[in-house]
C-alpha cells in the first residue's frame, strides 16, 4: 500500500513537472489539469494490470516491463515492415527496411548500389540496424539462459532443481536506472522553464545528464563522453543487482530462510549450511548478472540498435520470461 500510494505522489509531481516544463507545449489551465489527470489514471491502470499478474492473471514479471516488451516489440515491427513513404531527395522510399528491401532490389535490381542502400541508408531505417537488433536479442537470451542448477531435497525426500540464472536480478537494474534517467531529464525540463537554461547550474546538471545518461553519436568522435557512460552504465547495473537482493527479498539469506520453513536442503549438505552454500552462488550472480547487463545495454546502445539497448534487454528479458513460465505451466 504504501507503495502504490508513494508512486501515486511521484506519478503527480511528475506530471505537473511535465506539464511546467513546457513538454505539452503552452497550454491552458483546463489543458493542464487534464494532462496531469490523464497521466495519473494511465499509472493506476498499470498498477491494476500489475496487481492482477501478481494474483496469477496472466504471466510477466510485471506490467511496466509488458508495456515496455510490446513498446519495443512494435517498434522494431514497424520499422521491418512499415509501408509509410517518404520522399528524400526526390526518392520516394518506403520506411520499412524489409519492405524497401524488396522494392529496391525489384526496381534497382542486384547491384552494390542498392545493396549500399538497403543495408547502410541514414536517413530511415535499414538493414544492416535491423540484423544488428537480431544479433543483440539472440546474444541477451543466450545470456539469460545460463544459469548454476543447485538440488535440494524436501522433507518427503524429492529431489527438485533450483536454478540461480546468470541475470538473477533480471532486468531490474537496468528498468531502474532508466527511470531515475528519466525522472532526472522531466526535473531538468521544469528546472530549466522556472530558472532558464543559460546558466551554470543548469549548464552543469545539463552536463551531467548527458554524459552520464545518453550514449554518445560516435565513439570515435566522443571518446571521453563513451568512457564517461559506459563506467558509470555498468557500475550503476552491478551496484543496483546488489542492493536489489538485499531490497527484495531474494539474497542468500532470505532463500535460506524461506527453505529452512518449507524444509529444503541442498543435497550432500545439512540444513544448518543453508545460507553458507547460498552465498557461493546468489551474490556472484547478481553482481556478475548486473555487470553483464550493463555492459550489453551499452553495447547494444553504440550499435545503435531499434529501441535502444536499455529497451531492447527490458523487451528480451521480459518475453524470455514469459515464454518460460508458459512451458512450466504447460509441464505441470
Amino acid at each position: 500500500m504504501v507503495q502504490k500510494v508513494g508512486g501515486l505522489f511521484l506519478t503527480l509531481v511528475l506530471a505537473i513537472m511535465n506539464v511546467a516544463g513546457g513538454m505539452y507545449g503552452s497550454i491552458g489551465v483546463i489543458s493542464s489539469i487534464m494532462v496531469v489527470l490523464q497521466l495519473v489514471s494511465t499509472v493506476l491502470m498499470i498498477m491494476f494490470l500489475d496487481e492482477v499478474l501478481e494474483k496469477g492473471y496472466g504471466v510477466g514479471t510485471s506490467a511496466s516491463s509488458l508495456f515496455a516488451a510490446c513498446n519495443v516489440a512494435e517498434s522494431l515491427i514497424w520499422h521491418s515492415f512499415s509501408p509509410v513513404t517518404a520522399n528524400f531527395r526526390g526518392r520516394v522510399e518506403f520506411e520499412g527496411a524489409i519492405v524497401e528491401a524488396f522494392r529496391g532490389l525489384f526496381h534497382g535490381g542486384f547491384n552494390m548500389r542498392t545493396i549500399r542502400s538497403i543495408f547502410f541508408r541514414r536517413h530511415l531505417p535499414n538493414l544492416w540496424t535491423l540484423l544488428l537488433t537480431i544479433a543483440a536479442i539472440g546474444v541477451i537470451l543466450f545470456l539469460q539462459s545460463l544459469s548454476v542448477v543447485i538440488k535440494v531435497i524436501n522433507p518427503k525426500g524429492r529431489r527438485m532443481e533450483y536454478p540461480i540464472e546468470l541475470f538473477y536480478t533480471a532486468t531490474t537494474p537496468v528498468m531502474l536506472l532508466s527511470q531515475f534517467a528519466s525522472s532526472l531529464g522531466k526535473t531538468y525540463e521544469c528546472m530549466g522553464q522556472i530558472l532558464g537554461y543559460n546558466n551554470f547550474v543548469m549548464g552543469v546538471l545539463g552536463g551531467m545528464i548527458y554524459n552520464f545518461f545518453h550514449p554518445p553519436a560516435s565513439v570515435i568522435q566522443e571518446p571521453l563522453h563513451f568512457l564517461v557512460y559506459s563506467v558509470f552504465t555498468v557500475v550503476s547495473c552491478t551496484l543496483l543487482s546488489k542492493a536489489w537482493i538485499e531490497l527484495s527479498g531474494s539474497s542468500s539469506k532470505d532463500v535460506a530462510k524461506r527453505w529452512r520453513e518449507e524444509g529444503l536442503t541442498i543435497v550432500g549438505h545439512r540444513s544448518s549450511h543453508l545460507q553458507k552454500e547460498l552465498d557461493r552462488y546468489i551474490p556472484a550472480a547478481a553482481a556478475l548478472g548486473g555487470f553483464g547487463i550493463g555492459v550489453v545495454s551499452v553495447v547494444a546502445s553504440m550499435m545503435g540498435v531499434i529501441g535502444s539497448g536499455t529497451g531492447l534487454f527490458i523487451a528480451a528479458g521480459t518475453i524470455s520470461h514469459i515464454l518460460r513460465t508458459i512451458q512450466k505451466e504447460k509441464q505441470i
